[in-house]
């Protein structure tokens, strides 16, 4: 299952952007989107009470989620490693 990921911070940015560049980005390999992911949400949030937290607890091994960027995932880079960390545990 291919899952798309789009977090924006604020009531005032759009989820167009990161849609466009996760679609054409899988279109170009082939891939379809299984399931769109979106929350409005602080980078800063924990993972637990974020959507993305829920949904990499429902991903399984072979899944794969796509992002338009590093920074989608989290507010700096521990907390990016930290979500990835979680990635190689749950496989």
């Amino acid at each position: 299952m291919i899952y798309a990921y789009i977090r924006v911070s604020t009531e005032m940015q759009s989820y167009d952007g990161q849609h466009f560049e996760i679609e054409n980005w899988c279109r170009r390999r082939g891939w379809e989107v299984d399931r769109w992911v979106q929350e409005k949400v602080s980078g800063t949030r924990q993972l637990s009470k974020r959507t993305l937290g829920k949904t990499l607890l429902r991903m399984r091994e072979g899944d794969v989620l796509v992002c338009a960027e590093l920074s989608r995932l989290g507010r700096n880079m521990m907390m990016v490693m930290s979500i990835l960390n979680t990635c190689s545990q749950q496989v």
